[in-house]
């Protein structure tokens, strides 16, 4: 499963008729995720990219809003920056559990 399919799952059908909600959480999940590469200590794209197992251009396309990780890749990168799927995908609490 995506994570864009798991927003639209969490968010409901209705909710995501225009897309414009989806759209929004994708970019929104790109800046965080870019804010905690940075603040991990990865102050390039290729870097982190390398280390999570990723191409470095379909890393860079999560960056910039444009796409989202697999399940897999985005439990990998919370990992590596410390940080909860809560808050990478929805900017709640970064508690990890």
């Amino acid at each position: 499963m995506t994570v864009r399919r798991a927003i639209k799952a969490l968010l409901g059908r209705e909710r995501m008729a225009n897309s414009r909600e989806a759209d929004r959480l994708t970019k929104d999940f790109g800046k965080r995720l870019r804010a905690c590469r940075i603040a991990a200590g990865y102050e390039s794209a290729a870097a982190f990219s390398s280390d999570l197992g990723v191409q470095e251009e379909r890393y860079r396309k999560y960056e910039r809003g444009q796409s989202v990780p697999p399940l897999d890749v985005l439990q990998q990168a919370c990992a590596m920056l410390d940080k909860s799927a809560d808050f990478l995908l929805f900017g709640k609490s970064d508690r990890r559990a």
